[in-house]
Order: C-alpha cells, then structure tokens, then sequence
C-alpha cells in the first residue's frame, strides 16, 4: 500500500474490514464466492487486488476467534473459515474456486509483468503458508476431511493449475512434521492418485 494516496488507502481498509465483518456475520465461504464475480467482471487486476487484501489481511482475520464462554469462563480459539468449510453446501468447491482464482489472477499478472517480482513471491508465498495453517489447524480436529478434500480440489481443479503446487507443499517440512501432518498429506495424496 505504500504507493496508494491516502484516500485510495482508507477506502481499501473500509473494503477489507467491511468483508471481514461481512464475513463473521454470515458464512465467509459464501461472501469469498460471491467476490467471484468481481474478479469474473473486473480481470485480473480485481483479481490481484483481492489477492493482497484476502492473502494479507483477510484470512488472518478469519483465521482465529477468541471466544470467552461464560459458563466455564474457559477461553476458546475458533476458526471461522474452517467452520465455514466443514459445513458442506459446496463450500469446498467454493473456496477451492476463489483461490483458484487469486491463484490465476497471480498468474496472469505476472505474465504480463504487471505485477513486481517481490510481491507476486510474497503472495505465493503467502498463499502456500495459508494452506499450511489451515492444515496445521484442521489435521487433528473434525475439520481435517473438509481440508484435505479442499487440497485434493485445489490441485486437480482448473486444468490441474495448482497440482504442482499442491504436491509440492505436501513433500515440503510442515509436513513431515509430526504423524498427524505426515498422515495429512499422504491422504491428499491419495486422492490426487
């Protein structure tokens, strides 16, 4: 953002956070989906934009809640977009979409050199350390299935765009770390078989 005007700057904030709270008041799968369709009308530079607020920002504000329950007074930590994924109702499928999309929107943007070299590592980088996390979160809980199918759809999807990706996040250190992690990516790569 350090070339945006000040304006231009506060008016993404207002964007980003108005998703985020969008987001936790409904399904976050549902309103990722729908911004589809913005990337759909707006090409690839809707695209990118969405890539730098969803992968910079976004999805580390869906990622965990904090959650005091007042019978126990116990603190719990919820993932708000791992919720929205076990759900069902083709939310897989719909986020396997919308990443694929800020995947393809990368892509292009760098094809046509009009994304920087630095920022487009960061935001592959960024994308693949997402992954991980949800993986990390999901690989012991009732949510691992949803992760690993949403993997599975993220690699054979679109023209198989991400497979090389996907596979190689599977051979990289999280996981081999610990049984759980291994075990998680060789049920990924089963369903890549």
């Amino acid at each position: 953002m350090n070339e945006l005007n000040d304006e231009q700057a506060a008016a993404l904030l207002a964007l980003e956070m108005a998703i985020v709270q969008l987001s936790l008041r409904s399904d976050p799968i549902e309103v990722l989906s729908a911004m589809r369709n913005w990337i759909a009308r707006g090409g690839s530079q809707t695209g990118v934009l969405l890539a730098v607020l969803f992968l910079q920002d976004i999805a580390l504000e869906l990622h965990a809640l904090s959650v005091l329950i007042p019978e126990t007074n116990a603190r719990v930590v919820i993932s708000p977009m791992l919720v929205s994924l076990g759900s069902g109702r083709n939310s897989v499928a719909n986020l396997a979409g919308f990443l694929t999309d800020l995947w393809a929107a990368i892509t292009t943007a760098s094809k046509t050199y009009t994304l920087p070299a630095d920022l487009q590592r960061e935001l592959r980088e960024t994308f693949t350390s997402l992954l991980t996390m949800w993986a990390r979160d999901a690989a012991d809980t009732p949510f691992r299935s949803s992760v690993v199918d949403l993997f599975a759809a993220l690699a054979l999807g679109r023209g198989e765009m991400l497979r090389a990706e996907i596979e190689g996040l599977m051979r990289s250190a999280p996981f081999r770390e610990g049984d759980v992690m291994q075990l998680f990516a060789a049920d990924v790569r089963e369903l890549l078989n």
